[in-house]
């Protein structure tokens, strides 16, 4: 890494079971306690037993059919949902996006509220929810899978490394750094397209070139670090950020145009 370069390490802590943490799980959950799973009871037979509670669950999308990418645990960190925002929790080392499934959740949002950002996988074990639950009624929420925490680079460490003189082929998309160093030789668009990005942000010229889901995919084996915190362009849902006008405020005119009775007034009286 370079000088300046720094690396944030994020210790998110399996959060420990409370009663509370049943109703996570809702009417589902509580079904399958009243009529005592049997082992290895199979997820179609499942949805058979409580066949309204998955009806239920049918309304929120399936995003574990949608593009799936992996997070640090950073990410899932900063999706508290806290303010509205995003709300992610960790179940063995998959990432649920529960920010839809909170206004609705039985128990109101404040239960999950208190796992969101975080590992809730000894928690939700401890809440006796058997895997069948999960592979009926919660998989649909995962977006993808956590990774060790990554390094972290400012736009300075990415610009020196654009394959000039032997540097490698650095590349941001987004705020993800990915190193194309290898890749320079099996780019479908030819080293030299590669290089037109070196050392840059390329999100707009990768997003503008119609890219398919499976060249997202792609970039994932590449990824070796994020952007400082404070150079970041895009939200945690990949929006970009808008920046704020700042306007500078003009100090205010000094009236020299004072009246002869003015200039006497303010004497008397100064």
């Amino acid at each position: 890494m370079a000088d300046g370069c720094c690396s944030a390490i994020v210790v998110i802590a399996e959060v420990p079971a409370t009663r509370e943490l049943t109703q996570l799980l809702g009417s589902g959950l509580q079904a399958f306690g009243q009529l005592g799973q049997a082992a290895g009871q199979a997820a179609g037979d499942v949805a058979n037993t409580f066949a309204s509670s998955v009806q239920d669950f049918y309304q929120f999308t399936d995003k574990s059919k949608q593009n799936q990418r992996r997070f640090t645990r950073a990410e899932v960190s900063r999706c508290s949902g806290r303010g509205g925002g995003c709300l992610y929790v960790i179940y063995n080392g998959l990432v649920l996006d529960l920010t839809e499934f909170a206004k609705f959740h039985v128990g109101g949002p404040g239960v999950l509220l208190r796992y969101a950002g975080r590992d809730a996988t000894a928690a939700m074990r401890a809440a006796g929810m058997p895997p069948a639950v999960f592979d009926t009624l919660l998989h649909r929420f995962v977006i993808g899978t956590t990774m060790a925490d990554v390094k972290k680079y400012t736009f300075a460490d990415v610009a020196i490394r654009n394959g000039a003189k032997g540097q490698p082929i650095w590349m941001v998309y987004k705020n993800d750094v990915y190193d194309f160093t290898s890749y320079k030789d099996d780019h479908p668009g030819g080293y030299d397209t590669l290089m037109e990005g070196a050392g840059v942000d390329g999100t707009a010229a990768f997003d503008d070139a119609g890219h398919s889901s499976d060249a997202y995919k792609e970039l994932e084996p590449y990824k070796i670090g994020e952007i400082v915190e404070e150079e970041r362009k895009y939200d945690a849902n990949g929006k970009k950020i808008k920046k704020q006008k700042v306007v500078a405020v003009q100090p205010e005119k000094q009236n020299t145009s004072r009246s002869c009775m003015n200039l006497i007034t303010c004497g008397l009286i100064g």
